[in-house]
């Protein structure tokens, strides 16, 4: 198939070729026309202005003549000065005019010198060697007095051919007459080489033309070309030109196409203006043969048969071909190698995609899920075999047809009832989908998936695939029961687990209760015996026993109590205290025989700080706090230290956060530290359970539950308490109590901001196309406990409002696609009225945008600091 397409794109490249190459010759064919066209009507323009400027010029030429020799002597003497001045006017306006002569009535020839004057020849002119062609009868004794010319030939030295040659030359006549009586005849020779000079030269200035003018005889006069110069012309406007005279012939040196000659014969003959092509070779043989595009015109000269010829160089036809045809051929050849070229990358690529086609068709006839491929109408292009068990039919049987969301003998429950207009709709869809046969249980769940598939932008069919799910979807039926059961099995199991916890504690609190309460019955019972056994014999040492069995019933009071204390969830009634009368009422409390230096270190103005607290409650868990210290000391340790420090602090957000405490609200923190052993890492999730101790029954100094006591007791004031501990180190226990909220306290100064910026959960947008500023302010106000959106133009700040609610919108006013004007012009179409903060360089034109838009409230000018950002947003988010 690849090479099929290859060889049909070969030949309609062929074909291309071919036509361009007829198209390019028709094309040469025209503008080689049209050249000629535009060159002989160029030509003829030429032509026609060379020959009216040679017959004006003559014109004025003959009127400047007769009016100088118009004159009438009185005496025949008088001729000589008369006519010497009007010479020397004549001949500084035509420098051409050289000399006059004058011939008498008496047959004396006079002729001006240098200086004007007349001066006698002394011989006939005749005899003159110039004037040996003279042949002009000018001695007929007529009384025409008019200015006369003559066209003659008079021998001149020639410089183009260094030799003297008979030149043409006019010469104007004149009758002289005194007292009516023929005194003589005036004779002004006027050189044409200049006239031709002085209106031709011009032309070919440029070298785009060639003048050639020929006299009625046929001679070259004038000749811009060099080697035509006195030659027969053909073809001129001449009586003796014949056919013959225009064909090649041995000798010639210009001639015509033999095909141009009944043409050019009929325009000679009518004296009408031609154009031919002139061909022009010298006489030395090895000059090489000229052609011309020339344009041929008559002129009138005295007599009507003088030709213009004006000729512009044509390429010799080798040269035509290789100019011209040369570069055509280039390009075909160029051409038809790009074509080569193209063709191999294309079949290359036909291989390519003719592999890549039978691998993706080779994939998906292998698949394990079903795939149909349909065209942008509904029908079959390609099923594999999945598919084709799951429909329970062949691929030879559906591909051709069209598609139908029930097929013959087959319901599908699941698939939308249009399925084609669903995915006009929304381009996808997917879902499960069950394929029953008729009449028959079992069934095929499958997961079915429908697309789109796009080329080149354009919608080119539907792609479908079928992945079977019947097995998975029975063992999710199966998990689901059984999932259901494991459920509310690990619900029981959980309450007999919890019920179970709930027993182990009770049995280690009446553990431990009953171990310290057993202690205290056998003091009791062993007093109780004694006493007994004395009562009789030594009375007076029975009160001591009677002592220590009431201090064991105090005690056992005492165990009770505390046991009550650590059950009770409520405080009792409360006392303003302030830190200080409550740490030295714990300190009164701690039993001398505690092994260690207690100091006390109260900063920042702790004397002043008041606390609403239970007192008996509080100092009890201060005391079990510094008693829990005192204990951690090692019986062989030098030097025992406890510290006490009491200050106040301010709990902003972070603080907040971590130790889960009120933010804005002053406590006071005591420190309860120590020097001692430290509390194992293991240890330290169970030091606030209640009867769990670091020692071992057997060396165990408390009951267990004083750390739990002093936990609960802290928590019932809203409070909270936190340790830590290094082994070796030392521990450290930090309590943290809210301040009476009767007394009133100043927040630090650089706090007082923080809480009037404070901006939880205000929803605010940030529209702005500046990536690291738009970043920098949502983090800033984020940190503010804001929920930021963001935006880079005001298309997109559109869509996030139609999706979310916003209390306050940061606005740039220059931005890509949508800038800020038109946001906040779409905003007040769309009737939005969320305050606006704009942020612009240029405060003119943000109040300006201010005065236009109600919403904008604030303008904040770039850069700006984030102090004066989060007053504006508290503010105006309120």
């Amino acid at each position: 198939m690849a090479s099929r397409t290859y060889l049909k794109f070969l030949a309609i490249s062929i074909a291309a070729l071919l036509l361009f190459s007829m198209a390019g010759y028709f094309f040469y064919s025209n503008v080689s026309r049209n050249f000629v066209r535009e060159v002989q009507q160029e030509q003829g323009a030429v032509a026609e202005r060379v020959v009216d400027n040679m017959e004006n010029y003559f014109v004025r030429v003959r009127q400047t003549v007769k009016s100088v020799l118009d004159f009438t002597p009185c005496r025949v003497e008088d001729i000589s000065a008369i006519t010497s001045r009007r010479f020397r006017l004549l001949w500084d306006i035509y420098p051409e005019i050289t000399h006059l002569i004058f011939l008498s009535a008496d047959d004396e020839v006079y002729y001006t010198g240098n200086d004007g004057d007349f001066m006698p020849l002394g011989l006939p002119l005749q005899d003159v060697y110039e004037w040996q062609y003279f042949a002009v009868d000018l001695w007929s004794e007529t009384e025409d007095t008019d200015l006369h010319q003559h066209l003659t030939v008079l021998m001149r030295y020639v410089p183009e051919l260094e030799k003297v040659m008979p030149v043409p030359m006019i010469i104007f006549t004149k009758r002289v007459v005194v007292a009516g009586k023929y005194a003589g005849l005036m004779l002004v020779p006027y050189q044409l080489d200049f006239l031709f000079d002085s209106c031709c030269r011009s032309v070919t200035v440029d070298k785009r033309h060639e003048v050639v003018v020929a006299d009625s005889r046929g001679q070259v006069i004038f000749s811009s070309i060099k080697g035509l110069l006195f030659n027969d012309f053909y073809p001129a406007y001449s009586s003796a030109v014949t056919s013959d005279l225009l064909f090649d012939r041995d000798g010639q040196f210009s001639r015509l196409d033999r095909k141009q000659v009944p043409d050019v014969l009929a325009a000679l003959s009518n004296r009408n203006p031609f154009s031919a092509t002139w061909k022009f070779t010298g006489k030395d043989e090895k000059s090489l043969r000229k052609v011309f595009l020339a344009s041929f015109r008559n002129m009138q000269l005295i007599t009507s048969d003088w030709t213009v010829m004006v000729a512009t160089p044509q390429l010799q036809a080798n040269e035509l071909v290789w100019r011209l045809l040369l570069p055509i051929i280039l390009l075909c050849f160029l051409s038809l190698l790009l074509i080569v070229a193209i063709s191999f990358v294309m079949l290359r690529r036909l291989d390519h995609f003719a592999q890549e086609s039978a691998i993706y068709k080779a994939g998906l006839t292998a698949s394990v899920d079903g795939v149909v491929v349909l065209d942008v109408q509904g029908r079959y292009l390609f099923v594999n075999q999945p598919y084709c068990e799951i429909l329970g039919t062949s691929p030879s049987e559906i591909v051709g047809t069209m598609y139908q969301n029930d097929p013959v003998n087959l319901t599908a429950m699941g698939l939308p009832q249009d399925i084609f207009a669903h995915l006009a709709l929304r381009g996808r869809w997917q879902g499960v989908v069950t394929y029953r046969k008729v009449g028959e249980k079992p069934s095929f769940e499958v997961s079915q998936n429908f697309s789109e598939i796009y080329r080149d932008g354009s919608k080119v069919g539907y792609i479908s695939n079928l992945h079977d799910v019947s097995e998975e979807r029975r063992l999710q039926r199966e998990v689901a029961v059984y999932s259901e059961f494991l459920h509310k099995e690990v619900e029981r199991q959980t309450e007999v687990i919890v019920q179970t916890q709930k027993m182990e504690t009770v049995g280690i609190l009446a553990a431990g209760f009953a171990h310290d309460f057993n202690n205290l019955l056998a003091s009791m019972h062993g007093n109780i015996e004694l006493l007994e056994m004395m009562i009789e014999s030594s009375p007076t040492k029975c009160f001591r026993y009677i002592d220590k069995i009431k201090q064991a019933s105090m005690q056992a009071a005492d165990l009770t109590s505390q046991i009550l204390l650590f059950s009770r969830r409520d405080i009792g009634g409360t006392e303003i205290l302030s830190v200080v009368e409550l740490v030295e009422s714990a300190l009164a409390l701690v039993p001398p025989a505690i092994p260690a230096q207690i100091v006390c270190d109260y900063l920042e103005d702790s004397n002043d700080v008041k606390l609403d607290v239970d007192r008996s409650a509080l100092v009890q868990a201060l005391l079990n706090l510094i008693l829990n210290a005192g204990e951690s000391f090692a019986e062989d340790q030098d030097e025992s230290r406890i510290s006490i420090v009491a200050k106040v602090k301010f709990v902003d957000r972070y603080l907040g956060q971590r130790f889960n405490l009120v933010p804005g609200k002053w406590y006071c923190e005591l420190t309860i530290s120590d020097n001692g052993s430290g509390i194992p890492p293991a240890m330290m999730k169970r030091i606030f359970d209640p009867f769990f101790s670091t020692k071992e029954w057997s060396t165990r100094k408390g009951t267990g539950l004083g750390l739990p006591i002093a936990y609960r007791t802290i928590a019932n004031h809203e409070g909270i308490i936190t340790v830590n501990s290094e082994v070796g180190g030392g521990s450290s226990f930090v309590v943290y109590l809210p301040i009476a909220s009767g007394v009133k306290r100043e927040a630090p100064a650089e706090l007082v901001e923080e809480i009037a910026h404070d901006l939880n959960s205000k929803r605010i947008l940030v529209v702005e196309d500046e990536a690291l500023l738009s970043d920098s302010v949502k983090v800033l106000l984020e940190l503010r406990g804001a929920r930021v959106e963001t935006a880079a133009n005001g298309r997109e700040a559109l869509k996030v409002l139609s999706n979310s609610v916003i209390d306050l919108i940061i606005l740039d006013l220059i931005m890509p696609e949508m800038n800020g004007e038109d946001f906040l012009t779409e905003m007040e179409r769309l009737q939005i009225k969320i305050p606006v903060i704009v942020m612009t360089g240029t405060v003119n034109e943000g109040f300006r945008v201010c005065k236009l838009f109600p919403v904008v409230l604030e303008v904040l000018e770039k850069p700006f600091s984030q102090k004066k950002l989060l007053q504006l947003c508290s503010e105006l988010s309120g």
